[in-house]
């Protein structure tokens, strides 16, 4: 099992959207999480299971399902064959949930739910379509997108009756602090010792918990982490290598550009030349 930690939120953005149609193997042999809120819309008869949190359910029909930050999801295929999926996924943080208050979004909705599955009716599916189409347009702005995403939040929750909801709650596992903490202090020298006097248990149980709950080590998470948020800044900041080097938790220059390489097989300016065409283009 691979766990992957993605940061899909450049610097900056509170919200952004991707159309996806994809061909691939979807055999359940991964699982994501990120720091933001995943909203995912299939529209599609298309047999699946979704894992949030190392709960699982099957789906057969269109739906939407919202993932909160740092929880450890997956969506793949039922029969675990190759399969074309046609996928919508929005991608939006806390800023963008604080953008609007309780007169335009329901009230505690994503306190509630979270990490929830709304399966949706046919009739449903082609109303919420037009909305999640135009979010994931690149010719939409950033203002229109905005509007268009509390739209749907309120359409979701006023179309798909509370019965109908799968809903996993808030999970109270102080793992997902873990990955909180981790992922906000990148800068520091954390370590399995370090985060265990932090959290107060042991680092045996750390350990143990950990890797029962993220599938990897606690040092690896944070080596995961450190590589996403040094694609990212590489990405979207003007830093030099060495700011963001040290902004990554890495004393030595040198250190930095091996294990960037090593991780993506490209040096870190090679990376930024590289997503700088992919921009323009």
């Amino acid at each position: 099992m691979r766990y992957r930690f993605q940061n899909h939120l450049s610097n900056g953005e509170c919200i952004t959207a991707k159309h996806k149609v994809e061909f691939s193997t979807l055999n359940g042999d991964h699982r994501d999480y990120h720091p933001h809120y995943e909203l995912y819309f299939c529209c599609e008869h298309k047999p699946q299971n979704v894992t949030i949190n190392g709960q699982s359910t099957y789906l057969d029909t269109p739906s939407v399902i919202l993932s909160a930050p740092f929880s450890i999801h997956s969506m793949f295929t039922a029969d675990g064959e190759d399969a074309q999926l046609d996928r919508h996924v929005i991608y939006f943080n806390e800023n963008a949930v604080s953008l609007f208050d309780e007169s335009l979004f329901p009230k505690d909705f994503f306190k509630v739910f979270s990490n929830c599955i709304f399966p949706l009716t046919d009739e449903q599916s082609e109303k919420l379509f037009p909305i999640i189409e135009k979010i994931t347009d690149t010719k939409t702005d950033d203002t229109q997108r905005k509007l268009l995403f509390a739209l749907l939040i309120n359409d979701i929750d006023k179309n798909v009756s509370r019965e109908a909801r799968i809903a996993y709650g808030t999970t109270s596992y102080y793992i997902i602090e873990v990955l909180k903490y981790i992922y906000s202090n990148l800068s520091k020298n954390i370590s399995s010792d370090s985060i265990a006097a932090e959290f107060h248990v042991s680092r045996a149980k750390l350990d143990r918990d950990f890797r029962r709950f993220v599938g990897r080590s606690v040092h690896n998470a944070v080596m995961d982490c450190r590589l996403a948020c040094a694609c990212d800044m590489l990405s979207s900041t003007e830093l030099s290598v060495k700011e963001i080097a040290m902004l990554c938790g890495f004393e030595s220059e040198y250190y930095f550009y091996s294990f960037f390489k090593r991780g993506t097989g490209k040096t870190p300016l090679a990376w930024r030349r590289m997503m700088q065409v992919t921009i323009k283009t």
